[in-house]
Formats: structure tokens, sequence, C-alpha cells
């Protein structure tokens, strides 16, 4: 306790409360059981003026077995929880939370053979203190991995994390922005730059909500990678990337989407036996637009789509980057639906570098178009 200006109020106060407990029935040194629990809080008057601006509490628990006694822990477990306060404003109130749990178990035969992990966190900010909460965010985060063979490097390793925040600046009791992400990983077959193959996946969605507590605008986004290190140096051969985001919006604040866009993002390359050749590659994107309009009535006012991609794709591709055959196409249209107007084009580049020294040989453009009325 440390009370340097003599208010009351210490600028720094801790309590620690700390037991362990040791069972050792064969009493040769090693114990067979170790438990061990510990509880601490701290305070904290961070400006001097008499209110308690920083507070942390922790509780931690400890279990230990060494089931034949020959000093190696063969299974732990460790359960957690802590809370953190902050006066972020220094008004005498608390506006700031974390609440964190947490479990983690391992079992270990000389090193740890594997682990289980399980997180979780809730922040939450009130910053007039009256119970409504202004913003939360809530984490959720779990994995686990082996290593059975003992050689350091994990046989797998997967993880799943999912995270939930909000917003309601005005405290009407509706949230006025919303966001939610889910992420998937899998690793399998460690080496000592990496891994041999990876899963990535990352799926979130964000609403925004308008002034009637109507969804304003939308937003959802998936992106998937999937990968191979056949060579074990640390970078991908093989791969494959996808990314997905559609979007709506309300302009007009009637209750309807009416403006939506997708786009799509794909990306491959394909190196399997690891020789630096690249046999082919894939780079696409597709952007699609919609606007729609409906009238009180529901008829279709306004009904347009507009649509673009472009793909690249190459064969045979050196370790200078250089492409025997490439093909690049653009495709683009407009369509008025309610007008009855529509305008497209297509462009198809061919290249062929058949020495492969960044130098084409031949180069061929096509291009077609459309046009009601032309």
């Amino acid at each position: 306790r440390v009370d340097s200006n003599d208010d009351g109020t210490p600028e720094r106060w801790m309590a620690i409360d700390h037991t362990s407990w040791v069972w050792d029935p064969t009493e040769d040194g090693n114990a067979d059981r170790h438990r061990d629990n510990l509880r601490a809080v701290v305070t904290r008057d961070t400006d001097s003026d008499g209110s308690v601006d920083v507070v942390r509490a922790l509780h931690q628990n400890t279990v230990q077995f060494d089931n034949d006694s020959n000093g190696v822990v063969e299974l732990q477990w460790t359960w957690r929880a802590g809370v953190l306060k902050v006066d972020t404003d220094h008004d005498g109130d608390l506006d700031y939370t974390a609440r964190m749990r947490g479990w983690h178990q391992h079992w270990d035969w000389g090193m740890v053979e594997y682990h289980i992990h399980r997180f979780s966190l809730t922040r939450m900010i009130d910053d007039d203190a009256d119970g409504i909460l202004e913003w939360k965010q809530r984490t959720i985060h779990m994995s686990n991995a082996t290593d059975w063979d003992f050689d350091h490097h994990l046989e797998q390793r997967e993880s799943y994390t999912a995270t939930l925040t909000w917003w309601d600046s005005n405290e009407d009791g509706y949230e006025e922005h919303i966001f939610r992400r889910v992420r998937e990983t899998s690793y399998l077959d460690q080496h000592a730059h990496g891994w041999t193959f990876q899963t990535e996946e990352t799926r979130s969605m964000e609403v925004w909500r308008n002034s009637l507590h109507q969804p304003h605008r939308i937003r959802i986004m998936v992106n998937e990678l999937t990968s191979w290190d056949n060579n074990s140096d640390g970078s991908p051969d093989t791969y494959h990337y996808l990314s997905r985001t559609w979007q709506a919006t309300d302009t007009d604040n009637d209750n309807f989407l009416n403006r939506r866009v997708f786009h799509r993002h794909y990306m491959e390359q394909r190196d399997d036996n690891a020789d630096g050749n690249v046999t082919s590659a894939v780079n696409s994107n597709i952007w699609h637009a919609r606007n729609l309009s409906l009238s009180s009535s529901g008829s279709i006012e306004v009904l347009q789509e507009a649509y673009l991609s472009h793909n690249v794709l190459e064969w045979n591709i050196n370790p200078q980057g250089h492409a025997y055959y490439t093909n690049s196409t653009w495709v683009g249209f407009q369509i008025d639906y309610v007008a009855g107007t529509s305008q497209g084009i297509t462009v198809t580049v061919i290249t062929v570098d058949s020495n492969q020294d960044g130098t084409p040989e031949s180069q061929t453009i096509t291009t077609a178009g459309s046009g009601n009325p032309p």
C-alpha cells in the first residue's frame, strides 16, 4: 500500500494470496502431484485525485501430475480468470472493463506431445456509467496441437477464433454497427521453416443500421487459402486462394438494399514437384454490381447491372517468372433493363514466349463488342 499524498486513496494497493500444495508419497523428491493457487488484486490512482483509476484482478489455478515419479510432469492443466477496469477519462467512473478466462492443458512425456488451449475475452465501454454499453467486444479462441513422435515438430495444429463487436453510441438499446468474424486454421507436418500443408478460412459479416434501426449497409467477406510447401523451404509451391465480398447498401433509407456489389478474386499456382517451374497459374477477378429500385406499389423503377471480369492464365512459368503461354481476357457489359439498353465488350490477348526470355515471339489481340442501341 502506497499513499504518498495521504488523501486516504493509495496510489498503489496490492493484495496477493498464494497457496502451493505438494504430494510426494514416495518421498523421492519428485512431487507426484502439485497444485498451485494464486489470487491477486491491484488498484492504482494514477493522477492522485482520490479516485481509483485502474483495478486489476487475477485468479489462477495450476495442477501438475508426475504419475511415475520420475521428475517429468506428464499432465498439466491451468485455469485462469482476470478482470481489468479503467477510468479512461478520470471522471471517477470505471468506464472500461475487460474480462478474461482461459484454460490450458498439455500432456508431456519429456516434451509436449499434446496440448489444448481455450481462451475467452470480453471488453466493454460505458463512458457515462449508466449501465448501457456504448461498445462491447467478445473473443473466443480454441487451439490444439500434437507431437507424438518427439521430434520437436508438430504433426498438426488447429485453431478457431471468433470475434463479435457491436456499437451503440446513442445508447438507445439498438446496435448501430455490428461486426462478426470467424477464423479457422489447420496446419499439418511442421518442419524447420514452417508447415508442409495449411488451410486458412476467414468469414466476416458487418452491418450498419440507420436511425430507424434498419440495415443501411451489409458487407460479407469469405477468404480461403490452401497451400503446400513441397520442398520444406518455407515458401508455398502450390496454392489456391479465393476471396469473395458481397456488399449491399440502402441509399434512400426505404428499408430496401437497392445497390448490391459482388467481388470475387481467385489465385492459383501449381508447382507440385517444387523444382521452381510453375506448371500453371491463374489470377482471376470478377466484379458485379446491381442497382434495383422499387416504387411504393412494389413495381421495378430501376434495374441496372454492370459486370467486369479479368482473367489471366499462364502455362509453364520458369523460375525467372517468364511464361511460355499467357492468356489475358477482359469481359465487361452494362445493362439497363428498364430503358432497354445494353453494352458489352470482350478483349483477349494471347502471348507466346517460346524460349521464356521475357521477350514474346508472338502476341494476338482479339476484340468483340455489342450494344443496344448500337
